[in-house]
């Protein structure tokens, strides 16, 4: 995937395979774990809903308190509805590893 950080709009097709956004055998939603940085946080939890996705999971790309990480609203927040959250750069590694 070439945008990592989901700074710009998705392209379901180029992006993501269609497969990833449609399980018809199961009720699972998908949730997208994307970096931090290059743009603000609602831009990339709104790329991440406008793609169907239904959580968003944003990677923090240094090491830090994690009782310090807040997803600052940049005054659009309000257009948001799907959860969003941000995870520690040591459990994105880790999940990210595995995949």
């Amino acid at each position: 995937m070439s945008n990592k950080d989901a700074c710009q709009p998705f392209q379901a097709a180029v992006d993501l395979p269609l497969e990833f956004l449609i399980d018809e055998k199961t009720d699972l939603k998908p949730v997208l774990l994307v970096d931090r940085g290059s743009c603000t946080f609602v831009t990339k939890i709104r790329n991440i809903e406008k793609l169907g996705v239904h959580l968003g999971i944003v990677a923090d790309d240094k090491v830090e308190v994690s009782e310090n990480l807040i997803m600052s609203d940049d005054g659009n927040g309000n257009s948001v509805n799907i959860p969003s959250f941000i995870i520690r750069k040591k459990d994105a590694d880790i999940i990210k590893a595995q995949l």
